[in-house]
């Protein structure tokens, strides 16, 4: 009766219980998705949420690869080959892989996941000095420092071998 009162002057308070999106304790809040991504150089990843408030970056000395074939990286954070960090801000992939550099973009904090799993691949050097090779960054787990959680995700894209400038 008081859920019909209420939706006939406009409230909408009235829903069945638990209904509720915001978690409470035990509950685990909604993966946050990473949706924009890239590479470049001899092997910086990134991945971004939509809104950019939020980065992962991963990046391993690729100069050295195989050159027949491609190679990859499986990592376990802490890793003494691939560095993985988080890093939020406004717009924080703004400045990524660019040499255009947005002093408003910088990130406001950069810090080590609690756990990361994944790898990263890249293919061989192309034929000639330059840009263009694929990379792919692929991660199966991570976690922040304030316990969030991160939507698996696998990301390949042919910025390999290209610098800024």
């Amino acid at each position: 009766m008081l859920c019909a009162l209420a939706l006939s002057i406009g409230a909408a308070a009235c829903g069945s219980a638990g209904s509720d999106p915001t978690p409470t304790t035990g509950e685990l809040a909604e993966p946050i998705a990473l949706t924009r991504h890239g590479n470049c150089g001899e092997g910086w990843f990134w991945a971004a949420n939509a809104g950019g408030s939020i980065a992962v970056t991963a990046r391993v000395d690729g100069r050295d690869r195989a050159t027949d074939e491609p190679t990859t990286w499986s990592f376990d954070e802490p890793d003494g080959e691939v560095t993985v960090e988080l890093l939020r801000g406004d717009d924080v992939p703004r400045n990524f892989c660019t040499d255009l550099i947005d002093t408003a973009a910088q990130p406001t904090s950069t810090l080590a996941p609690v756990s990361v799993r994944g790898a990263i691949r890249m293919d061989p050097p192309g034929p000639t000095e330059g840009c263009g090779v694929e990379g792919e960054l692929r991660i199966d787990e991570l976690r922040g420092p304030d316990d969030e959680r991160f939507a698996p995700f696998a990301y390949a894209d042919d910025g390999i071998g290209c610098y800024s400038g």
